[in-house]
């Protein structure tokens, strides 16, 4: 849970209401903001809408037990961190140990010492912070793995995970599956003319515009250099041609603005399709769509080529400026 820069929230869910003014009164001194509930199950019920950093919660209740509650806070992917310390009266080993097997990150006994509670509220919310900064680290990391770091879209890595995951599912549901391979014609020019750091503004914008020219549910990929992927799930080799065509027509249409500098690019598009007819693999299906895509350079580029043993199916657009 986040702080959202305010006081550490602690929600005090307790059926003897005598017991749990003491508790949030004593805390409140401390600076803490608390909540005060007297069933779990209303505890439970407003849970998303409170927000609490921690849960201080009694055992035995009525209708609805803390080690239930703590079952269920467990099981939500919002809450499976919530740091919760279990009180209760019940002090024997194997209650305790019930109550930390469910779940629990600390236990204390009634009577309750002031001074052991605050030790522990305080030591819990230390390590919850601890956590959230792995876990946003890891997160980070994750990222940093999933994506390119020049275009913010998914790198090659994730292409293969996506593609593996999808070819799966075509081959279960017997669908249509399609690939396209794009490559920047002559972007070496860019590089020449403008400079690297416009090359680079230039590949950004080019990735963020195929985002916009394919649908939300299209993997788009920079699969390395100049080169890039679409991953159309249910699109067989018409549609795809269709498809790439009006991605085509639109970037020889479009001038990128690199800092002040008007950057025109068209691009070659090789295209591969799986199909009950054709069940090929990912490195199969990778490996037509760059032999479509070497065939379209070898054309003339900035057209489409769609797979075939011969490579013969061209669709051609006005010639890039030669190299």
């Amino acid at each position: 849970m986040s702080r959202e820069n305010r006081s550490y929230r602690v929600l005090i869910v307790d059926d003897d209401p005598s017991l749990g003014r003491i508790m949030a009164y004593f805390l409140q001194k401390q600076g803490y903001d608390t909540v005060l509930m007297n069933t779990a199950r209303t505890a439970l019920a407003e849970i998303d809408r409170l927000l609490p950093d921690l849960v201080l919660l009694d055992v035995t209740m009525p209708g609805m037990s803390g080690i239930e509650m703590l079952t269920k806070l467990r099981q939500s992917d919002r809450t499976r961190l919530l740091p919760v310390i279990l009180n209760s009266a019940l002090d024997r080993p194997e209650d305790i140990v019930t109550g930390l097997r469910a779940g629990a990150n600390d236990y204390v006994t009634k009577p309750i010492d002031n001074a052991i509670l605050l030790a522990r509220v305080e030591t819990q919310l230390k390590m919850a912070t601890l956590l959230f900064e792995l876990d946003s680290q890891r997160q980070l990391l994750d990222k940093l793995a999933a994506y390119d770091s020049l275009t913010e879209i998914y790198n090659r890595r994730s292409l293969m995970e996506v593609l593996d995951a999808q070819l799966q599912q075509a081959r279960t549901h017997d669908r249509n599956l399609s690939l396209l391979m794009l490559d920047i014609d002559h972007f070496k020019q860019i590089n020449d003319t403008h400079g690297h750091l416009v090359g680079d503004q230039a590949l950004r914008g080019f990735a963020h515009l195929l985002e916009k020219l394919t649908r939300k549910a299209d993997t788009v990929a920079r699969f390395g250099g100049e080169e890039f992927t679409i991953l159309m799930h249910g699109i067989n080799s018409a549609q795809a041609i269709e498809a790439a065509e009006r991605i085509r027509r639109t970037l020889e249409n479009t001038a990128l603005d690199c800092d002040g500098s008007t950057v025109k690019i068209t691009v070659s598009i090789g295209i591969s399709t799986f199909s009950a007819d054709h069940p090929a693999d990912s490195h199969t299906l990778i490996g037509e769509a760059d032999r479509a895509l070497y065939r379209a350079k070898l054309e003339g580029r900035n057209r489409v080529c769609l797979y075939d043993p011969n490579c013969t199916s061209v669709f051609a657009g006005t010639p890039a400026p030669p190299g």
